[in-house]
């Protein structure tokens, strides 16, 4: 068995023995993070840029599609 099917075989093992409200506030927390890590990129790449600018790409981001 492959590394990949032995971390896809114990992640699926973790999430069912989630109850359904805690996988939902795991992917809430997931989603949170996603933004977050978004968000410190662009800063990076564009330090000049606002905070409302800063949401905007990164909503942008998740509607469109990383570019």
């Amino acid at each position: 068995m492959e590394p990949h099917d032995r971390s896809v075989q114990a992640m699926t093992h973790v999430l069912q023995t989630m109850t359904p409200a805690r996988r939902l506030e795991t992917a809430f927390y997931l989603a949170r993070l996603a933004r977050q890590m978004m968000a410190e990129q662009a800063r990076q790449v564009h330090p000049e840029w606002t905070g409302e600018q800063l949401e905007r790409h990164v909503a942008e981001r998740i509607l469109r599609g990383a570019r």
